[in-house]
């Protein structure tokens, strides 16, 4: 019986490992793309705030607060407007990003169908009885583990 037990807490220990490694694995890997792309579009972002300045368009509130933070000083004020700008155009998409535009929700239904497709393959059939047979399998060693402490109190009880 002893035997059992130590079976069972060490699958139980496996199947925790695993679903802890999967979950940072997919954390950290989303948080490198999400990096590369926050990268990416910070540089557009200055981009398009030095075009601003080039075509001569300039938010007199972020002016006035640029120069306020740099003492008067023009250059200072030039780059700390800069920082401001882009700060506020990341503001500005978050606000939109909020609300779903058209071609947000035609990328959502794409998805969906990708995911349907992926579902109907062959491979994706597979992977989800695997996911089934991994989740029955944790669930049975989970009650039979219960059981057999529960037996285990029971007897020692006798």
């Amino acid at each position: 019986m002893g035997v059992a037990i130590l079976l069972m807490v060490l699958g139980a220990l496996f199947y925790t490992l695993r679903f802890i490694w999967r979950k940072a694995t997919e954390k950290a890997l989303s948080h490198k793309v999400k990096n590369k792309l926050g990268a990416l579009e910070e540089e557009k972002l200055y981009a398009h705030v030095m075009d601003e300045l080039d075509d001569g368009v300039l938010r007199k509130g972020l002016w006035g607060k640029a120069l306020a933070k740099s003492n008067g000083s023009e250059s200072q004020a030039k780059s700390k407007y800069l920082e401001l700008r882009v700060e506020s155009l990341k503001d500005e998409a978050q606000f939109q990003i909020k609300t779903p535009t058209v071609e947000a929700t035609h990328c959502i239904e794409e998805k969906k169908e990708e995911s349907k497709e992926k579902k109907t393959s062959i491979w994706g059939v597979i992977g989800s009885i695997w996911g089934f047979v991994e989740k029955v399998v944790f669930a049975g060693a989970f009650l039979i583990f219960l059981w057999l402490l529960f037996v285990g109190v029971i007897d020692s009880f006798s």
